[in-house]
């Protein structure tokens, strides 16, 4: 059977940290309120199900949500997308589909939403515990925010969760990146990416 791997980019931020080199534009809530048009969505339905016909792809064998924010899609979105991408080839049976979350969208709705909708893990992104640090890099959630995702997470996430954290940034210290990853181990996440 001809399984394969699935990447799927959503180039929208509510705003652009800078230290990100990843491809991404800047969005505000549309009239309809949405961040991530609907065309967008449809259109990455329609290669999808083109690419799979071309390269004869029987089945997805693990599928990966980026961005820019995926958080942002909303649950009808993740459905929608999902769907399509169900559409274009099955699911393998021990398929991991992984979203990207930022912290400050996580909520007990959209968790609720990527179960659903057959989201398999989390991959949220902390980059750091350090208010001083994120505030640097200009990144739009605060330490008490991504403690809060993180808790949340924790007690009401059933699938694996990763987080990203990032050495080196503006501000930060060996001291600093020690404390953030204790703290971070004590939400036992099924993987880190540092």
């Amino acid at each position: 059977m001809n399984s394969v791997s699935l990447y799927i980019h959503i180039p929208f931020c509510k705003k652009k940290c800078s230290y990100c080199d990843f491809f991404s534009s800047p969005c505000s809530l549309q009239k309809d309120k949405k961040y991530v048009p609907d065309s967008y969505l449809t259109a990455l339905c329609i290669q999808a199900e083109s690419y799979a016909k071309i390269f004869n792809v029987e089945s997805w064998k693990t599928i990966y949500i980026g961005g820019g924010t995926p958080s942002l899609l909303t649950a009808e979105q993740l459905e929608f997308l999902l769907g399509g991408i169900k559409k274009a080839a099955v699911f393998a049976d021990d398929c991991e589909v992984t979203m990207e979350m930022n912290p400050d969208d996580i909520s007990e709705s959209l968790l609720t939403a990527a179960k659903k909708s057959g989201v398999t893990r989390i991959s949220v992104g902390i980059q750091s515990l350090s208010d001083e640090v994120l505030k640097a890099v200009d990144r739009r959630c605060s330490r008490q925010t991504s403690l809060t995702a993180l808790e949340l997470l924790h007690k009401k996430w059933q699938g694996g969760f990763s987080a990203d954290l990032i050495s080196g940034l503006p501000l930060d210290s060996r001291e600093q990146l020690e404390k953030t990853i204790c703290e971070l181990l004590s939400f036992e996440p099924d993987h880190i990416s540092l």
